[in-house]
């Protein structure tokens, strides 16, 4: 029974996502939270549920999922997005319907950010892993796991590579925010079509419009698969953030406004991170 817990860690250790739950329902199991994960455009998508809300506490399930997560230490997992809602029957698709009606579906959402152990912590517990592991007995074995070795310093290389392509995206854009207003960026003789200015719109059409293209980005993103458009899902998901942030804290649905900027910016993120990856294939 030791040796299978030890295995399960050490796979949630190399980033199972199967066995990252496995841990994280065996440490919630007395607090009556389930989970359910799932990797999308480099974030873990964290799902947590449990029959009463009461259970869901935000300020205190958010710190133990974090706790536990760091301990476990999943590799090429740093960003994490914790949703929780009451417990449901469907189990599929659930990703898909909670970027599509957040306010229907979760009672919260939550990013945090993973602290990463640093290289000489991290060697150490790879060699105790590896350490503690049985010498494989035949030679099929030692191939496969020589296989995996090359398969995780390949995907480590490239998830270098990705973070450099980001860090780079990042500066540019910081760069483009620093031009002096009205200064000229596209080429000469291109116009780009022009949205009505915002203060225009009442806050009725401000909501509806970032609603209406945040289901055009969702509808999307279910055939995107090139860098042109998922660039465009980025677009709208950060068109429909500028609407939403623009309605006036008088508006009867502002608090909910404000929930969906939030939203609408880390599915901007993701959109953006996944015309990356196009781009470099």
């Amino acid at each position: 029974m030791v040796d299978q817990i030890d295995d399960i860690a050490r796979q949630a250790h190399q980033g199972s996502v199967a066995a990252i739950i496995q841990v994280l329902n065996d440490r919630l199991a007395e607090t009556g939270v389930k989970t359910r994960a799932v990797c999308s455009g480099g974030v873990l998508q964290l799902l947590c549920e449990a029959n009463r809300a009461e259970h869901l506490e935000k300020s205190d399930l958010v710190g133990r999922v974090k706790e536990i997560l760091e301990a476990i230490a999943p590799r090429n997992i740093r960003r994490v997005r914790v949703n929780s809602r009451i417990l449901q029957n469907q189990r599929l698709l659930w990703l898909e319907d909670i970027i599509r009606d957040p306010d229907n579906q979760l009672l919260w959402s939550e990013d945090i950010i993973l602290r990463q152990p640093n290289p000489i912590q991290q060697f150490m517990a790879d060699f105790k892993s590896n350490k503690n592991r049985p010498i494989a007995v035949n030679s099929t074995e030692r191939i496969r796991e020589e296989r995996q070795f090359r398969r995780g310093l390949l995907i480590g290389g490239m998830s270098i590579c990705l973070l450099l392509i980001i860090g780079g995206f990042a500066l540019y854009q910081w760069w483009n925010s620093q031009l002096p207003e009205g200064f000229e960026t596209q080429e000469p003789g291109v116009s780009s079509p022009q949205s009505p200015p915002l203060d225009s719109l009442s806050d009725e059409e401000l909501f509806k419009r970032a609603v209406d293209l945040a289901q055009e980005a969702v509808a999307l993103g279910k055939g995107a698969d090139t860098e042109a458009q998922w660039s465009e899902i980025a677009d709208k998901w950060g068109e429909a953030a500028d609407l939403m942030a623009a309605v006036s804290p008088d508006y009867p649905r502002h608090a909910t406004a404000q929930n969906r900027v939030a939203l609408y910016r880390r599915n901007r993120d993701v959109a953006q991170e996944e015309a990356q990856k196009r781009q470099n294939n």
